[in-house]
């Protein structure tokens, strides 16, 4: 399965790919899904986080989740694996843009 439909001309000429937001604004993290998303949040703003995408969302999350179990990790994991998996010139960037959270990091 390929990444997107940009990586055969990025490859062709020997460009690296970084992956925008390979965590998918937190999707891969759960939380929106498991829990609520909270009322100051940004993300309902978003289209995946919205109505019928947000409910077609939730199943392929859970499909996701389900497959991590199976391999012992988490759906974040199992996401960065795959994008890692599609080859040397793929390098994906995982960020967090509230510095006052990154303290959990350190």
């Amino acid at each position: 399965m390929s990444m997107a439909y940009g990586d055969c001309l990025c490859r062709e000429l020997g460009v690296g790919i970084v992956p925008y937001s390979p965590l998918g604004k937190g999707f891969f993290g759960g939380k929106a899904v498991v829990e609520s998303i909270p009322a100051n949040s940004y993300l309902p703003s978003l289209p995946r986080f919205t109505g019928e995408n947000f409910d077609k969302n939730k199943i392929l999350y859970w499909k996701i989740e389900t497959l991590a179990e199976k391999h012992g990790c988490t759906p974040a994991q199992l996401a960065l694996a795959w994008i890692l998996h599609q080859g040397d010139d793929v390098v994906p960037i995982p960020g967090k843009f509230i510095f006052s959270s990154l303290a959990f990091f350190s």
